[in-house]
């Protein structure tokens, strides 16, 4: 809940290979170069042996694998490892011999565990298992899904069969680990939770070496007229694009308000079930991580919630709703605002927001581009699906609310708290504003100038004066906006001083 990893998948176990495969081949290896020299080699040059505790009873397919990698004298070489073998100890063992030797010779586990809780978990002594994964070529064929090792793992589907098989022999605690991986399986693929902002780090930092440029970097003080200003502002605008290099939908990792959701359940769960589900070392080093990413979270404002999950909102490839895993039925609304920022700038403003609440709407950029007219602006796109929310103006005001007032609380004179507008919220709500003010106005002359572009051959008829006039009228609607811009970002500073000498 931290840094959340990916869930694993048929053909995407990555766990198996970094947390099994990995640390033992590494080990192996290791164990291999202390071996000593033998001058001359022998015929059969295996410096290592590896001992697995696999049979053939298990699983057809871990028969087939255990007899494609051995002969009959229960060795076999090592896949991938030179002068490397394995030995199969207890391949000929049967699934009833091993449960009656675990019944009879000890009640209880070496690491604590009773006999006969293992035995529930696996659903009686005819359970099976899958074939042995010893190396990445076999980690796809793995039919994976028997059991887990993992009970957080959402590799065998919503419906966890071992711990199921635990409720069913009457453990009801587990019934609440079952809820929380219920939760994990139905949120994972919601971009409600989505951070749809990727490499923010690196984007901060772009955008503070651009910040840090002295006064005469300003490429505006080198221009001879307003006309070339705004044509060079116009190419070198920082257009926001939408999804990935392919314009497709591809979300980031969970939001930070999910990973917060799923750590206070997580509390809930443990604190139903009576036992420890997770560390406080583990729980520091969560509040650590969010730390590293902006977010402030005092250890004792995280209190145990049983979160509820409303249904989800997929989002496929090209952007389009997906009916048939959408499971939410509250309406879907989109609500488009302009932002006059440039894209590494409005990333960032995003990210600001979502520090400032503790709360995400996922959102795609855009840009809006009047080529004729040489205007160019950044979009944002939010998708807003809520309980309490009905029409498309509360999910405008909905968005609006956290885009720009939300998360910054104080109190005013008459001692009543109010909602207050950060510097950057107030600037980005003024760009907002004036784009959303003037859009039919640039809409109008971008089209004008692109009619008269389009004349067949003859752009004559419109005379010199015509087309120096709207020339001239194009340049004061820029020169207009950047001025109303200043006034207004003016006219704000006064009214904050005055109410500080209040």
């Amino acid at each position: 809940m931290g840094v959340i990893p990916p869930a694993p998948g048929k053909g995407f176990q990555w766990c198996t290979d970094r947390l099994k495969i990995a640390p033992l081949n590494s080990k192996m290896t290791e164990i291999l170069k202390q071996q000593p020299v033998i001058i001359p080699e022998p015929e059969y040059n295996h410096r290592l042996t590896l001992l697995l505790g696999v049979r053939l009873d298990e699983s057809i397919k871990r028969a087939a694998s255990i007899k494609r990698h051995t002969s009959n004298d229960f060795f076999g070489e090592h896949d991938y490892i030179p002068n490397s073998r394995v030995f199969h100890a207890v391949r000929d063992i049967s699934t009833d011999d091993t449960w009656n030797f675990l019944r009879y010779k000890s009640k209880e586990l070496p690491w604590g565990m009773p006999v006969e809780n293992l035995e529930a978990m696996y659903g009686g002594s005819n359970i099976k298992e899958c074939p042995v994964i010893r190396s990445k070529k076999e980690l796809n064929k793995s039919c994976g899904n028997t059991r887990t090792g993992c009970w957080v793992c959402l590799l065998g589907g919503r419906k966890d069969k071992m711990l199921q098989e635990l409720i069913d022999s009457g453990d009801e605690s587990v019934t609440y680990l079952a809820d929380w991986k219920e939760f994990l399986f139905d949120v994972t693929f919601d971009c409600r939770y989505k951070d749809p902002i990727k490499g923010i780090k690196e984007i901060e930092k772009r955008v503070q070496k651009h910040s840090n440029k002295g006064f005469l970097d300003n490429p505006a003080l080198w221009h001879e007229d307003e006309f070339n200003r705004y044509i060079d502002d116009y190419k070198a605008y920082e257009r926001a694009t939408k999804g990935n290099e392919k314009g497709e939908y591809d979300p980031g990792k969970f939001s930070f308000e999910m990973r917060r959701m799923l750590l206070e359940k997580l509390f809930y769960a443990q604190e139903m079930a009576g036992y420890t589900l997770i560390s406080d070392e583990e729980v520091l080093l969560i509040i650590q991580e969010w730390s590293n990413e902006g977010y402030s979270v005092a250890l004792e404002e995280l209190k145990p919630i049983n979160h509820h999950f409303d249904g989800a909102v997929v989002l496929k490839r090209d952007w389009t709703i997906n009916v048939k895993e959408t499971t939410n039925k509250n309406p879907i609304f989109f609500v488009e605002i302009p932002l006059n920022m440039p894209a590494s700038e409005l990333a960032v403003y995003h990210k600001e927001r979502q520090r400032l609440t503790g709360k995400s709407i996922f959102c795609f950029y855009s840009h809006a581009d009047y080529s004729h007219a040489k205007m160019v602006f950044n979009t944002a796109t939010f998708l807003v699906c809520k309980e309490d929310i009905l029409t498309q103006a509360e999910a405008a005001s909905n968005v609006y609310e956290w885009l720009y007032l939300e998360g910054h609380n104080t109190t005013g004179i008459d001692g009543k708290p109010f909602k207050k507008m950060t510097k950057e919220a107030r600037n980005a709500a003024l760009n907002h504003l004036m784009i959303d003010t003037l859009g039919g106005a640039i809409k109008s002359v971008d089209e004008r100038i692109g009619s008269m572009k389009n004349q067949p051959v003859n752009l004559k008829t419109h005379s010199d004066e015509e087309i120096a006039k709207l020339s001239r009228r194009w340049s004061l609607l820029q020169k207009w906006i950047r001025i109303e811009k200043e006034n207004h970002i003016e006219q704000n500073e006064k009214i904050k001083k005055i109410n500080c000498n209040q």
